[in-house]
């Protein structure tokens, strides 16, 4: 990946829903076993790969179960907890990174006049403390372009 100049999108929040308690308690043991075994190798392998310096971009997987959509925030998180990331890393990872990764840099990923922008509001920085990206209600709008998803928490777009 290196070498080839690729992304790791780790998205951990997929195998973090598995290991969950009350998730791993509806599973065979040997296979909540495995499981936490897997997600053990898993963060030594990302961990590795980001201090060889393998490019990181965002993602989540959301929809799978027990990892619903809105909770790239603790993704964000997790890079700096897991991996070693500063704050200003995992931001952009989220977001210029991302656009790179998927060839859309140059057209999204940072706020730049001519660029398409999706942004959101937050009540303090993230630079600071990012895990205050964990929680919604810290997110006071989501802005998509231009119009206002939505505010405090609070689907405010109506598609109807």
């Amino acid at each position: 990946m290196l070498e080839k100049g690729n992304y790791l999108i780790p998205t951990h929040a997929a195998v973090r829903a598995l290991i969950r308690p009350e998730i791993q308690q509806s599973m065979p043991p040997d296979v909540a076993d495995r499981t936490n075994k897997v997600f053990e190798k898993l963060l030594v392998c990302h961990k590795n790969a980001y201090a060889k310096g393998v490019k990181f971009a965002l993602g989540t997987d959301a929809g799978t179960p027990g990892n619903p959509h809105g909770t790239s925030g603790e993704e964000i998180n997790w890079m700096v907890e897991d991996l070693g990331m500063t704050p200003s890393q995992s931001l952009q990872a989220a977001t210029i990174e991302a656009a790179k990764a998927i060839k859309l840099d140059g057209q999204i990923g940072e706020i730049k006049n001519g660029l398409f922008a999706d942004f959101v509001i937050l009540e303090s920085n993230p630079l600071e403390y990012i895990q205050m990206l964990s929680n919604s209600k810290n997110i006071y709008e989501v802005v998509k372009d231009g119009i206002t998803m939505s505010k405090n928490g609070k689907i405010t777009f109506n598609t109807v």
